[in-house]
């Protein structure tokens, strides 16, 4: 036993394997720990739109809203173009308090605000606007309820007072009164919330940190086996031959795995808001871009370049937007997160499972983000000195050589 351990310890894989795992504990605490570090104070990024329809009371509800949510409020005239910059993700909530808001608390004593949160969204930023739209009808319940009992109290006795000839009489029926309204209801203002760009299921909420996960790990492993076999094959071939068939076959295993991807899809009832040709087309571009930035890696710095990819995997993981907002996120990531492709492929992947936007936009990025990696790779293949290698003569010249 003693023996076989002293054996296992002469071998480097066994360095390399136990320094991996090591590396993996220490970059995802490093990056996540720095990323996630004040997350909640920074939730004052998150967008709300504001539309007032209502010209009595709304007026000064939209001003409190707007001085006291601890959100960027921006107003809007209609409730059209706040939705419609929502749908880009330019906003995470709408609120709309109506044309009839006044007059139905006059008339029914009730009324309603909306809410819409758009649900193609991380999950702390649905539940944060979920909270806060609770929060804000509590608000304005408090302020009409009380709005609402001193304007009746403060005419009370002065109208009794001149339509009853006795005083005492009027201070009983004052007391009676304010009685009845103390017991009136707190919540005359109901909330009712729409959730924009929903599909069913919490399997499809995840279907953005699922791809990213398995296409990068898979990309990743993919490119570092590719890489081995590029290293034997220069005894016997040339440099550019390697290269281009290694690009050849990362454009057949995105095909091919983009066409699985769709067919996992459809094994799990995953709705889409996209057509078949377009989501094909951009889990396409999902996996080559992922296999592109992965194989620049190893191609610069060689199997040590597998470091980079799990780096590069705790920084896409953190801000692409999935598990945190990434206007919650401190500047620099932000800016780290906009250089991934993960961060438009979670963008992308909210568009086909929620809708609201094209995908156009994404998948230009990855089609730029695939070339410029490559042109990298390329650059670097071009400066490497090419394998010096004989050419073995076939058995069928050896006979004639000797004969």
């Amino acid at each position: 036993m003693m023996k076989t351990f002293k054996n296992f310890f002469k071998h480097r894989e066994t360095y390399i394997g136990i320094a991996t795992a090591f590396a993996f504990l220490l970059i995802f605490f490093c990056v996540w720990m720095t990323a996630y570090d004040g997350v909640t104070d920074r939730v004052d990024q998150l967008k709300v739109g504001l539309v007032n329809n209502d010209t009595q009371m709304g007026n000064n509800i939209s001003k409190n809203l707007e001085k006291n949510l601890p959100f960027k409020v921006k107003a809007y005239n209609s409730l059209t173009s706040a939705n419609g910059d929502m749908n880009k993700r330019n906003l995470d909530m709408v609120i709309n308090i109506p044309a009839n808001f006044s007059s139905s608390l006059k008339e029914n004593n009730k009324t309603e605000i909306k809410y819409f949160i758009n649900q193609a969204n991380s999950s702390l930023t649905k539940q944060i606007m979920s909270g806060a739209a609770k929060d804000i009808t509590q608000t304005i319940n408090k302020g009409v309820y009380t709005y609402k009992q001193e304007l009746i109290l403060s005419n009370l006795s002065t109208g009794l007072s001149t339509s009853l000839p006795s005083e005492e009489l009027a201070q009983k029926l004052s007391k009676n009164i304010t009685n009845v309204l103390n017991s009136l209801t707190v919540d005359p203002v109901q909330s009712s919330v729409k959730k924009t760009n929903n599909t069913e299921g919490f399997a499809a909420t995840m279907l953005p940190l699922l791809t990213v996960l398995a296409s990068w790990v898979g990309a990743m492993i993919m490119s570092l086996n590719l890489n081995g076999v590029s290293m034997q094959l220069k005894k016997t071939h040339g440099k550019w031959p390697i290269f281009f068939t290694r690009q050849f076959i990362n454009i057949g295993a995105s095909i091919i795995l983009a066409f699985v991807t769709l067919l996992f899809m459809y094994a799990f009832d995953i709705k889409l808001n996209t057509n078949l040709f377009q989501t094909w087309v951009f889990q396409t571009l999902v996996v080559f871009s992922f296999l592109c930035l992965t194989q620049m890696f190893v191609v610069i710095f060689g199997p040590a370049g597998m470091v980079f990819n799990i780096i590069s995997l705790s920084l896409q993981l953190v801000t692409f937007g999935v598990i945190v907002p990434k206007t919650m996120l401190s500047n620099f990531y932000q800016t780290v997160g906009s250089y991934f492709p993960a961060t438009y492929v979670a963008d992308g992947y909210y568009t086909v499972i929620f809708g609201g936007t094209s995908l156009s936009h994404d998948m230009s990025i990855l089609l730029l983000m695939s070339l410029v990696t490559v042109c990298i790779a390329i650059g670097k293949v071009a400066i490497q000195p090419g394998a010096k290698f004989e050419s073995k003569p076939l058995p069928a010249e050896k006979n004639a050589m000797v004969h």
